[in-house]
């Protein structure tokens, strides 16, 4: 049979671990949390530097009314 002083040690390392775990998860949620604003700051720019330039972009028209076919044509709020 197991003491009490047995199941509070064992106790004790599994929330050691737990808390070990959540201060991991933090430090790299922190991390990703200060580049993600620098690499999207580092997209934006003059708006006149894609004056001319062809982009192609992939949508699903299965979200009515965003985008949808309507007669064959691609339509929808977001179809501007």
């Amino acid at each position: 049979m197991k003491s009490k002083t047995q199941d509070k040690k064992r106790l004790n390392a599994v929330g050691m671990r737990i808390c070990a775990l959540f201060a991991v998860l933090a430090v790299v949620f922190a991390a990703f949390m200060t580049t993600v604003p620098h690499a999207l700051a580092s997209e934006t720019g003059n708006p006149a530097s894609v004056k001319g330039k062809t982009y192609k972009i992939g949508t699903d028209t299965t979200f009515a009314p965003f985008e949808y076919r309507e007669n064959g044509k691609m339509t929808g709020i977001d179809r501007s």
